[in-house]
Formats: structure tokens, sequence, C-alpha cells
């Protein structure tokens, strides 16, 4: 059985991996987020925490779908082909990202 878990999980693709592993680490959150907000263990609606931990997992898979995962190493490597310029540096000191077009003195 483990070893047909290991092979299910080698078969699927990084991005699919990164994904699932913070969708994963998002659910693990909310449930002790949850839990931690209770007295008592005995006070817990356990369904309640099931329920909510799955629904945050899935919205992390929809937010990896549509934005993507920064864990991924094709996000990683999409990030190094692709490198943002350095923000240019003006007379007197000040970045581009400091100003809009009409402040600048």
């Amino acid at each position: 059985m483990l070893k047909r878990l290991k092979a299910l999980w080698n078969g699927l693709s990084p991005f699919t991996r990164a994904a699932f592993m913070r969708a994963l680490k998002t659910m693990v959150q909310t449930a002790g987020a949850i839990l931690l907000t209770h007295d008592r263990v005995s006070g817990v609606d356990w369904g309640n925490v099931a329920d909510v931990a799955a629904m945050s997992g899935l919205l992390s898979i929809f937010t990896s779908v549509s934005a993507g995962v920064p864990e991924s190493p094709l996000q990683r490597q999409e990030e190094i082909a692709a490198p943002q310029s350095p923000p240019q540096i003006q007379e007197g000191g000040a970045s581009d990202e400091n100003h809009g077009p009409d402040e600048h003195a």
C-alpha cells in the first residue's frame, strides 16, 4: 500500500505536489487555529473542524491554480528566466517606485 502511494506521489507533476503540500499546510493551520480557540478539547465539534479545514484546503488549491504556487520548482524557474529589472534610481536618490508620474520634483 505504501509503495503504491509513493508511486502515485512521484507520478504527480512538481506543481501538483507543491499545491497539495500548500493545501495540506493550510488545512493543518486552520484546524490548529480552531482548536486553539476552545478551552477544552471535549467541547470541540470535530465535524466542524474537519469541514472548515477541508474548505480551507480546497480554497488553497483554487488559489494555487489561479495564482501559481511560489514553492513550485516550475514557478521558480519562470522567475529566474524572466527577472524583473531593478527600479531606476534618479538624481537625489529616489527610485521610480516611490513617486507617481506627477510627483517628481
